[in-house]
């Protein structure tokens, strides 16, 4: 048997909402959803109407999300060659001529 709470927690998570209230919740324009909802698949559709179930806005709302970037690799330096290495000891052991 089914008891009242079980009841009224079954309607809550199988209220539909309209175009304009799944709008209103998600912050968006009607049309903007409702691009949304039909390219995603996630709304029902009779003729014009559009209603739309509590996981439907929740799947919009995931479809929304941005996914998150891969880390950024560490930049590698490449080694410095023999002759690099012996350029750079050659002009650092040079003495600097005095300023005037």
């Amino acid at each position: 048997m089914f008891s009242a709470i079980h009841v009224q927690m079954t309607e809550q998570h199988n209220k539909n909402f309209t175009l304009s209230e799944a709008a209103d919740l998600l912050r968006l324009t009607s049309r903007g959803v409702a691009k949304i909802a039909r390219r995603y698949g996630l709304c029902m559709v009779s003729g014009r109407t559009l209603l739309f179930s509590e996981a439907d806005i929740e799947g919009i709302k995931d479809t929304m999300r941005v996914a998150p970037a891969p880390p950024r690799p560490a930049p590698i330096k490449p080694a410095l060659s023999a002759y690099q290495t012996h350029k750079n000891l050659v002009e650092l052991s040079r003495k600097k001529s005095a300023r005037k």
